[in-house]
């Protein structure tokens, strides 16, 4: 798997190691994965995604500016520093949610928008927003 993805077969090996050592102890993933997602890479099918910015002759400033804003990934509402959603504030499309691998290809943020879009929606209808202004 190294080789076909032409990295570091001895980095990846340390790399899943330190990571499976990790998983099974109950301790944190060294690379940051959320408690809740860690389980030990056991058997295969394994998948690699290449997520690398690589200029090329075609395209060659592959970085776009996404996202940015913190969102509750539960309901799509922006968060303030302190964790807490902001009412009746919501995100949706590239801004929510989403991750170019292999460079961005226009129209693949449609799935992130509906998706996203859908996620707010929902909340907002269930958790309608009153303004200080409706209360004065």
């Amino acid at each position: 798997m190294a080789a076909a993805a032409g990295i570091d077969a001895d980095g990846l090996r340390h790399t899943v190691t330190a990571y499976n050592t990790a998983a099974r102890a109950g301790d944190p993933d060294p690379a940051g994965k959320p408690a809740e997602f860690v389980r030990p890479l056991e058997r295969p099918p394994y998948a690699l995604l290449d997520v690398s910015i690589r200029p090329s002759f075609a395209y060659p400033c592959p970085v776009l500016t996404l996202g940015g804003l913190a969102v509750d990934e539960d309901t799509g509402q922006v968060r303030r520093p302190d964790g807490t959603g902001v009412p009746g504030l919501y995100t949706a499309g590239r801004t929510a949610v989403g991750l170019c691998s292999n460079s961005y290809v226009s129209g693949l943020s449609l799935a992130d928008c509906v998706f996203s879009g859908r996620r707010a929606g929902e909340h907002a209808a269930r958790h309608p927003a009153v303004s200080t202004i409706d209360k004065k």
